[in-house]
């Protein structure tokens, strides 16, 4: 469960300073963090019971890096079928 910030859909100026903020603490990181173990949940069907794991950081790191190329990768389509250019690595893992 996030709770949304509809500032952070609508104003990019406002997106870009918490995506640096992010990026700023992320890189302050220390390799030690990242193997720290994380509890996570994911609701698998919508309405549905929350389903517990464990995990660390980094993994949850590497999943965020995969699932935003997968969204890039269906922006790239949606451009091309628009005619929008993009580089061609746009997308690509």
């Amino acid at each position: 469960h996030r709770e949304r910030n509809p500032r952070t859909e609508i104003e990019r100026g406002f997106a870009g300073h918490l995506t640096r903020d992010l990026a700023h603490r992320l890189a302050a990181l220390d390799a030690g963090s990242l193997d720290r173990p994380v509890d996570v949940s994911c609701s698998v069907m919508r309405g549905g019971e929350p389903v517990p794991a464990r995990s660390t950081i980094a993994r949850e790191l590497n999943y965020v890096v995969a699932h935003a190329i997968h969204h890039y990768a269906l922006i790239a389509v949606i451009a091309g079928v628009n005619g929008v250019r993009l580089p061609r690595e746009f997308g690509v893992a």
